[in-house]
């Protein structure tokens, strides 16, 4: 589970601090798939929120990870398909942005990895 909330008001792609975490996709079965579920919202329901996983260790956004949701006021939960993690024990972390610089808040988030 990564912890929140965590809140920004940027447009551009903002690290949120302490979702920083170790994942080696190698170490599940080679039919094993991961998937992310996060909990966003937009301060008074005007504009959308972003959230993805970012690899820090390749500087890379992880494919198909990036997540949105518009015009919700309230926590929402929006899920990923499957996810391409590069090879390797990584650094990911998680990365918030507003559309329109009104404040976005991620709530809270959750790596599932299917074996």
């Amino acid at each position: 589970s990564i912890i929140g909330p965590i809140t920004t008001t940027s447009s551009s792609w903002y690290d949120a601090p302490g979702t920083d975490f170790y994942l080696n996709i190698k170490d599940y079965n080679s039919n094993s798939y991961a998937t992310w579920e996060a909990s966003l919202k937009v301060a008074h329901g005007n504009g959308t929120a972003y959230a993805r996983i970012y690899d820090v260790t390749h500087g890379i956004a992880v494919n198909g990870s990036e997540v949105a949701v518009s015009n919700k006021a309230d926590l929402t939960q929006v899920y990923s398909g499957s996810l391409n993690f590069w090879a390797g024990n990584n650094l990911y972390r998680v990365q918030i942005k507003s559309l329109n610089t009104f404040e976005v808040t991620f709530g809270s988030g959750r790596l599932k990895i299917t074996y």
